[in-house]
C-alpha cells in the first residue's frame, strides 16, 4: 500500500492511496492510531466473527439490534482537559513547549446504557462520602446491583441483550456471574457468551454518538464546579429525543456492513472525504480510481527505471499572507445552532504568491525581487 502522510500542527493524517485486501488491516492501523488506539493483527477476524453473528441474528429477528443495551463509561474533566497524548507539535528540534495542566484534574466518571428504548443513566461513580471516583470492579458491580437492575424493572428483560466492552472491571468472574443472573447467555462481552471484539469503539453507539455529542454541549457555559458539570451532563442526556436515538441505532446496522470488510475501500474514501474537507477540499467518487491509475503507472515506471522518481520535477504555488491569514473555509465551529462567531480579516490582505519546483536535485525558487503592493509576481 502506498501511504501519503500529511502533517499540520497538532495532527498527523495518513491516507492510503491504493487498497488491497492485505492492506485493510494496515489502513485501519493508521486511522486508529490517530485516536491513540493500537489494533492487533487478529482484531479484524474478531470483528468479522461478531459482525457475522449480529447480521445472522438480524436476519432471523429484524429488530434484534433494537434489543441490545449498549453500555460504556466516559471521563469528563472540569477543565475540559484533553489527553495530552493526542496533542502533537511537529518540529525538527525540541520546541521546548510546555502545556500546563492540573496535577490532579477534577473529573467525573459517568456510565450510561443506550438502546432503542432510551437511555438508562447517567450514573456517576462516587464513594461512600459522596466524592467522585473512577470505576473499579467493586464499584461497577455496586452500580449494576443498586442502579442498573432496578432501572430494568419496567422492561421485559427476557427480550434484551446487554453489551459491554472488555475492560477488566467488566470481565471479572464476579461481574459476569452477576450479569448472567439477569441476562443469562444474552450477554455480549469479552470472552463471554458472545465475544465483543476488542478496540471496536466505532461499533458502540456511546462512542460514535453519545459521548461526543454530550461533551460538545456541557462545556458551553464553562462550568467551574463538578456539581455544575454534573447538572449539565444530566440535562443534555435528558434532552436527547427518541427520534435521535432511533437514527443512532439504525446507523449501527450500517456500521456492521462496513465492519465486515466488504466495504473497506468505501470506508477509506469516506474518511478521506472528511480529512480533505478540513483543508477546504472536496473529493469525488471517481478520485480514487484516478489515483489508483496514476499509482500503477508510477510503479511501472519505477520497475523499469529504479530512480525514475528522482527525475520528476514536482511544482506548485502557495499564498503567504502578511498577517498570517488562514482561509476561513478551513476554520470550523461545530455547533447545533449558529454560534454567531465572526473572524475579522482585512478586506485586501497583502500577500505573496510563490511558485517552487522540488526534485531530488534540489529546489527551483525565484530569486528575491521587490514585491509590489499586492505582490503580483
Amino acid at each position: 500500500m502506498l501511504v501519503k502522510s500529511v502533517f499540520f500542527p497538532g495532527i498527523e493524517v495518513s491516507v492510503g492511496i491504493t487498497f488491497q485486501d492485505g492492506d485493510r488491516f494496515n489502513s485501519c492501523q493508521v486511522i486508529y492510531s490517530q485516536f491513540g488506539l493500537a489494533i492487533h493483527q487478529n482484531d479484524h477476524q474478531a470483528r468479522r466473527r461478531f459482525v457475522e453473528w449480529a447480521q445472522n441474528e438480524i436476519a432471523v429477528v429484524p429488530d434484534f439490534h433494537k434489543r441490545i443495551l449498549f453500555s460504556d463509561e466516559a471521563h469528563f474533566w472540569l477543565n475540559g482537559y484533553v489527553n495530552k497524548q493526542n496533542c502533537r507539535i511537529w518540529n525538527k528540534a525540541n520546541p521546548q513547549v510546555y502545556v500546563e495542566t492540573p496535577l490532579h484534574p477534577e473529573t467525573l466518571t459517568v456510565w450510561c446504557t443506550l438502546w432503542a428504548g432510551g437511555i438508562i443513566g447517567p450514573y456517576f461513580f462516587k464513594n461512600d462520602e459522596g466524592h467522585n471516583v473512577t470505576v473499579n470492579g467493586d464499584r461497577y458491580r455496586a452500580m449494576i446491583t443498586n442502579f442498573f437492575i432496578p432501572e430494568l424493572n419496567n422492561h421485559d428483560v427476557q427480550e434484551l441483550w446487554f453489551q459491554q466492552d472488555g475492560a477488566t472491571c467488566h470481565t471479572a468472574r464476579a461481574t459476569i456471574d452477576l450479569l448472567k443472573d439477569t441476562f443469562g447467555d444474552r450477554l455480549i462481552s469479552r470472552f463471554r457468551p458472545v465475544n465483543w471484539p476488542p478496540r471496536a469503539c466505532d461499533l458502540t453507539p456511546l462512542d460514535y454518538f453519545l459521548w461526543g455529542y454530550v461533551k460538545s454541549l456541557v462545556y458551553a457555559d464553562k462550568p467551574q464546579k463538578l456539581d455544575h458539570l454534573e447538572d449539565n451532563i444530566r440535562r443534555v442526556i435528558t434532552d436527547i429525543r427518541p427520534q435521535m436515538l432511533e437514527k443512532v441505532i439504525e446507523n449501527w446496522t450500517s456500521r456492521l456492513d462496513y465492519s465486515g470488510g466488504s466495504h473497506m475501500p468505501e470506508i477509506i474514501f469516506r474518511i478521506c472525504q472528511v480529512i480533505y474537507s478540513q483543508f477546504g477540499l472536496a473529493i469525488h467518487q471517481n478520485d480514487h480510481q484516478a489515483r489508483r491509475r496514476f499509482a500503477e503507472w508510477a510503479h511501472n515506471e519505477i520497475a523499469v527505471v529504479p530512480d525514475f522518481h528522482k527525475t520528476i520535477l514536482f511544482s506548485d504555488e502557495a499564498h503567504f499572507w502578511l498577517n498570517g491569514c488562514v482561509n476561513k473555509q478551513n476554520c470550523r465551529i461545530w455547533s447545533a445552532a449558529n454560534p454567531q462567531g465572526y473572524v475579522k480579516t482585512p478586506l485586501y490582505p497583502e500577500k505573496l504568491t510563490i511558485w517552487c519546483a522540488l526534485w531530488a536535485g534540489g529546489i527551483l525558487l525565484q530569486k528575491r525581487r521587490r514585491s509590489q503592493r499586492y505582490s503580483q509576481w
